[in-house]
């Protein structure tokens, strides 16, 4: 979800190898988003080249810094500008055999997710060869299904992820407020149908106003009013775009989310979107 209204472009490559799979993006605004991570996978997520825009659970990702996912982690993730980060992911029992094969340690997701460390020279050779694994598949795909080319990328990664996973330095990534946005976000997704108020969120989560006002401004950097706004601007958008074309009129859907002035709605939307779907129909 957008946090400021801008247009989104996002530049995504997805490489998946036959024990590891990444992903290197590039987003040119920021944003936020909510995740459940699948909990048969181990994931890592760092920022690329020094990028400093990454803000995850709360946590502000320094040049450096790699966060090491718990078992099925649930987040909030959110970017203050342009920003180019990357993710790389292995199964669980893959991630522990080569732990124990490369180091003699067995190594698995935390319990909690961890903020961690490595070497600058570790963290610098998992960066070259996750970029070389991106640009062959952007340049060079025909390589990256050669059998040897992709195992020796392969391994060679796998090698320097798990010497970055062993590194001593380390940081819990969960703060006391991070339970509380799960809540938060399962109470949205229990009202499917419409997005609930602030005050509506905090009696059905058993919190304060102002405890949930400090929990979203920490990890969402905005107000939950705010949030929950953009959340239905987002919803309406999904439900316009999927509206089919020759319906009479579609101005029904921003009254229904809480937009009772279409004029300003429309407003807001061409601010946040760029431009309406060409279904959306009203009368002006």
């Amino acid at each position: 979800m957008l946090v400021t209204p801008a247009p989104f472009q996002a530049r995504l490559t997805w490489v998946d190898l036959r024990r590891l799979q990444l992903l290197r993006a590039q987003e040119t605004v920021a944003r936020v988003r909510y995740i459940s991570l699948p909990p048969e996978r181990a994931f890592v997520t760092f920022p690329i080249d020094g990028d400093k825009t990454l803000i995850c659970a709360g946590i502000e990702m320094r040049s450096g810094d790699m966060v090491f996912h718990a078992f099925g982690e649930r987040f909030h993730e959110r970017t203050i500008a342009p920003s180019r980060w990357g993710t790389l992911s292995m199964r669980v029992e893959a991630l522990s055999l080569f732990g124990r094969t490369l180091t003699g340690d067995d190594i698995a997701p935390p319990p909690t997710g961890l903020v961690i460390h490595p070497k600058s020279t570790d963290r610098l050779q998992l960066l070259r060869l996750h970029a070389r694994a991106s640009r062959m598949v952007e340049t060079k795909i025909e390589l990256i299904g050669h059998p040897e080319v992709s195992r020796a990328l392969e391994e060679d990664l796998i090698w320097a992820l798990v010497t970055c996973l062993s590194a001593d330095g380390r940081q819990d990534v969960r703060s006391l407020r991070e339970p509380l946005m799960v809540q938060f976000e399962e109470a949205l997704a229990a009202h499917s149908d419409h997005i609930p108020g602030v005050t509506e969120i905090c009696d059905i989560i058993g919190t304060s106003q102002s405890i949930l006002q400090s929990c979203c401004s920490n990890v969402l950097g905005m107000n939950p009013a705010r949030y929950l706004y953009l959340r239905r601007l987002t919803l309406v958008q999904g439900l316009l775009t999927r509206t089919g074309e020759g319906h009479a009129s579609t101005s029904d859907l921003p009254r229904q989310h809480g937009f009772a002035d279409v004029h300003h709605f429309v407003t807001e939307y061409q601010r946040a979107f760029g431009s309406l779907p060409a279904q959306f129909k009203w009368d002006s």
